[in-house]
C-alpha cells in the first residue's frame, strides 16, 4: 500500500512539520508532496492517483480536507476508482477527524493508515447560484457561523486553539443578523422562517468540535439539517451553551430536518462557510452526493452517532 502525504506548509506547528518529514524519510511506502494552493492540491492528488497510490492523506486542518475531497472527486467516476482519503489533522478546528474518530496526534493518524478501516462516505454538492460548486465533506454552515468566521484570524486559533470559535461566537453574539429565509426541501416542501443560522451537514462538529449536527450519519445518504430562529441576543447566549453540553437541538429555537436535496434563498444574501471556508452565499442549493468517497477511520468511528439527548 502506498501513501502519498499532501501537506498544506501553513498548518501545524514546526515540531510537527518535522516528525512527518522524519517519518516520509524512514517508510518506502510513503511520498510528501507540498501544496499551498486548491490548485496544487487538485494537480497532486490527480498526480497520485495516476501513479497508482492507494492513499491520499491531506495532512493540514479542514480546509486541506475540504481541497483534497473536492481534488478526489476529479479523479475516475465512483468511490473505487479513487484512491482512499486519509486525515492527518495539524488544523485547529480538525473536525472532520472527530466524527471519523481518527487520532487527533498526527503520528497517531499516521499509524492509523496502514491499519484503518476503510469506510464510504456521502458528500454534499453545494451549488451556490453566483460561483463555482463545489463539495463539502463535512459542514456546510450559513449565517452566524459564516458571521463568527469573519472574526477568527489566525493569530487567535494560534494563541486560544479551538476555543478561539467560542470566543468568536461570544463577540458574534450582540450583532446577529436575521435572516428572512426561504427553503425548499426535496423540491416539495416549502418553509419561510426568521433565522439566525443553517447549517446543513453529513457529518457532526463543527467549530473545533462544537455539536453542529450531532444526529448526522456520514452513510446514510441523508444530510441533516438544522436551523436556529431569530431570537434576543440574551436567548443566543442560552443556546449557545446548551450547545457546550450537547442539548441544543431540544431548544424551541431550533427546528431540524433530514433532506435530500435543499434550496435556500435568504435577505440579506446568507453566507456560508462549507468545511471551515467562506465559499458560498444564497441562493444556494445543497444535495447528498450518496456515498462517494472512500475515507480511512479511527477504530472507535460509528456511522450512527452515538447521542442520547439529554433529560429535559
Amino acid at each position: 500500500m502506498r501513501t502519498c502525504i499532501i501537506r498544506n506548509p501553513g498548518s501545524g506547528s514546526a515540531d510537527e512539520a518535522a516528525a512527518l518529514f522524519d517519518a516520509v524519510a524512514a517508510r518506502e511506502d510513503l511520498t510528501l508532496v507540498e501544496s499551498d494552493s486548491a490548485a496544487a492540491m487538485e494537480q497532486a492528488v490527480r498526480d497520485a492517483a495516476e501513479a497508482g497510490f492507494d492513499v491520499v492523506a491531506a495532512a493540514g486542518g479542514d480546509g486541506t480536507v475540504h481541497a483534497a475531497a473536492n481534488a478526489l472527486m476529479a479523479v475516475g467516476h465512483t468511490a473505487d476508482e479513487r484512491p482512499a482519503l486519509a486525515v492527518l489533522p495539524l488544523g485547529t478546528g480538525n473536525d472532520l477527524a472527530r466524527t471519523l474518530a481518527v487520532p487527533l496526534d498526527p503520528g497517531e493518524a499516521l499509524a492509523l493508515i496502514g491499519h484503518g478501516q476503510r469506510r464510504v462516505l456521502d458528500l454534499i454538492h453545494v451549488c451556490p447560484t453566483e460561483s463555482d460548486a463545489c463539495y463539502a465533506i463535512n459542514v456546510a454552515a450559513g449565517g452566524f457561523t459564516a458571521d463568527m468566521r469573519e472574526r477568527l484570524d489566525d493569530g487567535l486559533k494560534q494563541r486560544w486553539g479551538p476555543l478561539a470559535y467560542a470566543l468568536a461566537g461570544l463577540e458574534t453574539i450582540p450583532d446577529a443578523t436575521a435572516y428572512n429565509v426561504r427553503l425548499r426541501r426535496d423540491d416539495g416542501l416549502l418553509d419561510r422562517m426568521a433565522l439566525h443560522s443553517l447549517v446543513v451537514a453529513s457529518a457532526r462538529t463543527a467549530g473545533g468540535g462544537q455539536p453542529a449536527a450531532p444526529m448526522a450519519n456520514p452513510e446514510d445518504g441523508w444530510l441533516d439539517v438544522v436551523a436556529v430562529r431569530k431570537a434576543s441576543a440574551g436567548a443566543l447566549a442560552a443556546l449557545a451553551a446548551r450547545a457546550v453540553v450537547g442539548d441544543y437541538l431540544q431548544s424551541e429555537l431550533v427546528d431540524t430536518w433530514r433532506v435530500r436535496r435543499l434550496a435556500v434563498e435568504a435577505a440579506p444574501p446568507m453566507r456560508f462557510t462549507v468545511d471551515g471556508e467562506m465559499k458560498a452565499e444564497t441562493p444556494v442549493t445543497f444535495e447528498v452526493v450518496p456515498l462517494a468517497l472512500r475515507v480511512v477511520v479511527g477504530d472507535d468511528y460509528q456511522p450512527e452517532p452515538n447521542y442520547t439527548p439529554p433529560p429535559e
